[in-house]
């Protein structure tokens, strides 16, 4: 094959990507257990280089090993093979510059494929792999995963020689204080996990304590290694703690979820109508062993699906299906279920079934030991969204930090998480409103460009987005886009110029993305082109604006430019605080492997 190297982005840690990095890496530590050095067994130390290619193959520049394999990507244009790394795809998720997600596996269709030329350990090839690919990155650090999807031996070969359809790999680059590491994953359809560490000072495998550089201590992640993401994801683990005593008598998986307006006892079943049964829910995009995320809504299409028969005690009311989204978080599994359809019990009527476009979600947070067992978040169409934690020391209830049923179709309007950065450019809202159109109350300014939200109904303001995966209270995704079609689309006036003397210039078609974190909200939109038939001046197709909403009045406020232009302000009450300059982390420059991947990287040990 022609040997052949894609251009690799300049990615530097820092600025408040770095710091900000840094305490993520550190929370998370934090959250997998971080012990002082107490003379317990540590780490065996694997190989001392993380970065030297030592394979005899004759393998291309791309290639990299991963335990007995070494992986040389190629490509196919013309049906002729080429050495090097397919285009990814947009963004799914721009968030930048907090969160940025591009590619997955939406139930074995791959949303950005990959070829690999696969060498055993003597550097022979033993035949190919087709691979889904992840391309997740968090405050500038990068993971890429791939999953095996087809194998296929050389001629007279065999494919025990190759890795199972089905294999989980994941490099992810990040950064503690002083120093970069790459972590590397492996999951298997068998059952087996392996998880290596490496750092500065060599390789250290994940089942044991292992020594942290500059004196910070030891490191214990061996739990996460339970975390099998070749596996499907299991949505029942997260309603395993609220069985009470009594629904075993109704089905082994049967469980009560009793909080404000919410009382049922639920028992799953398939869409094949299988009873006491989950749907197997595949993970369509993640960060093996942090973060994985399984099921999806595209404009109302569900991939995954869950039956219940529901139960007043113990009488039989009738049945509903519901979408259904798995998120599992550094060991904890959340389960969301966004009540579809309703089928009363003879008797019975639909008021005494949850109603259509409820939701209800329940995480189990017994693995994290913080003496909380579960979280479980209600919304309804008929009442405000409540997240009831359940502990040892009893039940407590409180309004959740965000809402996803809005009249009862599980939907999120946009113009909350931008209303701050509104109200804070007053001089926005008399800027002339576009004809028959009006006045601007939902204006705002990023750089340059001042952007009047216009409806589908072309009305001022925005357009409902449908969840599109998630798990409340965690975390809960709107908007996208799959494979260039966007799934929340929002035309935007613009206008150059401040105040009454603005000057309209054209109106923009965009692609909406929204996320929630927690207590904290993101949305973005990306430049999809003209509207009209006149843009003067235009931000150029592919540009990406962002606003994080930090609460209290602050806002993180970002563009992003397909020539490599970065733009990132901290706004506040006051005005503009901050601008920062974070070159590597352009969410409107295509996300690639080559990204993740250092020239010669080389884990022998997994």
């Amino acid at each position: 094959m022609a040997k052949h190297r894609n251009t690799r982005r300049n990615l530097r840690c820092n600025g408040v990507a770095c710091g900000a990095g840094a305490t993520l890496v550190t929370a998370s530590v934090v959250g997998f257990g971080v012990a002082h050095i107490d003379g317990s067994a540590l780490a065996r130390v694997l190989i001392a280089s993380p970065r030297l290619l030592s394979g005899p193959s004759d393998t291309g520049i791309d290639a990299f090993t991963l335990g007995p394999y070494t992986f040389d990507p190629y490509t196919t244009p013309l049906l002729v093979p080429e050495e090097g790394w397919a285009a990814f795809p947009a963004p799914v998720f721009p968030g930048p510059p907090v969160f940025n997600i591009s590619g997955g596996n939406l139930d074995g269709l791959a949303l950005a494929s990959q070829n690999f030329e696969v060498f055993n350990s003597s550097g022979q090839e033993v035949g190919t792999v087709d691979t889904a690919g992840t391309i997740l990155q968090v405050l500038g650090m990068d993971s890429y995963e791939f999953t095996v999807t087809s194998a296929t031996p050389v001629l007279l070969g065999s494919t025990a020689n190759l890795p199972a359809v089905g294999t989980v790999y994941d490099i992810f680059n990040g950064f503690l204080p002083g120093f970069t590491f790459d972590n590397v994953y492996e999951g298997t359809t068998s059952g087996t996990v392996a998880d290596i560490l490496a750092l500065p000072t060599g390789q250290f495998n994940l089942d044991a304590p292992i020594t942290l550089p500059l004196g910070l201590g030891t490191i214990n992640l061996a739990n996460l290694l339970s975390q099998n993401f070749a596996e499907d994801l299991q949505p029942g683990n997260a309603f395993s703690n609220l069985a009470t005593a009594g629904d075993s008598s109704i089905g082994p998986d049967a469980f009560t979820i009793d909080t404000p307006n919410f009382d049922y006892t639920l028992d799953p079943f398939s869409t094949l109508l299988a009873p006491d049964t989950y749907n197997a829910v595949t993970a369509l995009a993640g960060l093996p062993p942090l973060f994985a995320a399984g099921g999806a809504d595209f404009v109302g299409i569900s991939v995954d699906t869950q039956g219940f028969n529901v139960y007043d005690g113990t009488t039989n009311v009738g049945s509903i299906d519901a979408d259904e989204f798995v998120v599992n978080f550094l060991g904890l599994t959340t389960t969301e279920e966004v009540v579809t359809s309703q089928l009363p019990a003879l008797g019975y009527t639909d008021a005494n079934l949850p109603a259509v476009g409820t939701v209800f979600s329940s995480t189990d947070v017994a693995p994290w030991n913080v003496g909380i067992d579960d979280e479980i978040y209600v919304a309804t169409p008929t009442t405000g969204a409540t997240d009831t934690t359940i502990s040892a020391f009893g039940t407590s209830t409180t309004a959740a930090p965000f809402n996803l049923d809005s009249a009862g179709n599980a939907e999120i309007n946009p113009a909350s998480i931008f209303a701050s950065l509104a109200a804070e450019q007053p001089e926005d809202a008399s800027i002339p409103p576009p004809l028959l159109q009006a006045p601007a109350t939902d204006a705002f300014t990023i750089g340059s460009t001042t952007f009047y939200p216009e409806t589908s109904l072309l009305a001022e303001g925005y357009n409902n987005m449908a969840q599109t995966l998630g798990g409340a209270p965690l975390i809960a995704a709107f908007g996208g886009s799959a494979e260039g079609i966007s799934l929340a689309p929002q035309d935007f006036y613009y206008y150059t110029g401040e105040g009454a003397s603005a000057q309209e210039e054209g109106e923009l078609s965009t692609s909406m993305t929204a996320l929630d974190i927690f207590s904290f909200s993101n949305a973005s939109f990306t430049v999809t082109g003209c509207a009209t038939v006149i843009c003067t001046d235009a931000p150029a197709n592919g540009t990406i604006f962002d606003v994080f909403n930090l609460g209290g009045g602050f806002e993180n406020v970002y563009e992003g430019t397909p020539d490599g232009t970065v733009t990132d302000t901290l706004w506040s009450p006051l005005g503009p605080l901050i601008n920062f300059t974070i070159p590597s982390l352009d969410a409107a420059i295509g996300l690639s492997p080559v990204d993740v991947i250092p020239t010669g990287f080389d884990v022998p040990g997994l």
